[in-house]
């Protein structure tokens, strides 16, 4: 029993050791700063919340139509904020071409249809499509499993 008990309390030990060890090394990188401008603060208060600032700044950046595509999927705002933090994005992180991919000779033809999920920020990842046609989805911050007719676009999660 007391074999136990010690191989318990040094496995506990080693899981704390590990834990506090791996804080110090996320508390020690470098997270990459927002460039000052007008909505700057909006987008750290609204964006940071949910994600890195990396995510931001390593991007390849997007149109001014596209950030507000991309906003338009995490949140609503009112539209002096939207407006305010598309435009900083747009600005500060226009879209970029240096990560393109390469094209691909002949002909080949690929169509992507968008839905979008009723619940906005929940960050809906790893889509599955089953036998009969439904597509199910994670919504990570969520913490929901949606689903999805793709033939009436009729979803539930």
């Amino acid at each position: 029993m007391e074999g136990v008990m010690f191989q318990s309390l040094r496995f506990v030990l080693l899981i704390t050791t590990f834990l506090s060890l791996s804080s110090v090394a996320l508390a020690q990188q470098q997270v990459p700063e927002l460039p000052d401008g007008a909505g700057k603060e909006l987008v750290a208060d609204a964006c940071v919340t949910c994600h890195r600032t990396n995510l931001i700044t390593g991007s390849t950046g997007y149109t001014h139509e596209r950030w507000e595509n991309v906003i338009s999927k995490m949140m609503e705002l009112p539209d002096p904020a939207a407006s305010e933090m598309t435009q900083y994005l747009a600005a500060n992180f226009p879209e970029t071409y240096d990560r393109r991919p390469t094209l691909v000779a002949g002909e080949t033809e690929i169509t992507f249809q968008e839905w979008n999920v009723p619940t906005l920020g929940q960050r809906p990842r790893d889509p599955l499509q089953t036998p009969d046609g439904t597509i199910w989805w994670a919504g990570m911050y969520g913490s929901l499993i949606g689903r999805l007719d793709p033939n009436t676009g009729e979803m539930q999660e």
